[in-house]
């Protein structure tokens, strides 16, 4: 579960970060799912990917272990959102077409655990991950 000095920092995501399109056409282009195809967004924090991702037309859940985070999502798109962890989905086996995992791997206390989750929920199908160095931030590309 996110520490309370996390919960502190993340109380204005929604107002300061959004989703990137390039990330989400990325996105998209990679997950190659029809229209209406189930993806789960691990991690997916404020929700901001996730509300992209069912403005493709994806049905899409927003799984992420901050109330805080939970709380930010705009409620304006049809996203189930759920309280969890990555390394232990509260999803039944195969629920979902797809997951992603956008700029979140850095908060998993165990990566392997959370891939056989994304894995098992997926039955196996598609896991996109995006993410970054956490040692390289004082020059992310994402700024530029």
């Amino acid at each position: 579960m996110p520490s309370p000095i996390y919960n502190n920092i993340c109380k204005t995501y929604n107002h300061t970060r959004s989703a990137d399109p390039r990330i989400v056409d990325t996105s998209v282009e990679l997950l190659d799912l029809l229209t209406g195809s189930k993806v789960l967004d691990i991690g997916a924090g404020t929700g901001s990917y996730s509300q992209s991702l069912s403005d493709t037309g994806y049905a899409v859940a927003a799984l992420d272990p901050s109330e805080v985070m939970r709380q930010q999502s705009d409620g304006e798109h049809d996203v189930i959102r759920k309280a969890g962890i990555a390394e232990d989905i509260p999803f039944d086996d195969g629920e979902f077409d797809a997951a992603t995992l956008i700029l979140c791997i850095h908060h998993f206390t165990n990566l392997d655990m959370a891939l056989k989750e994304a894995a098992r929920v997926t039955g196996n199908g598609k896991v996109i991950i995006f993410t970054y160095d956490p040692n390289a931030i004082d020059s992310p590309w994402l700024f530029h």
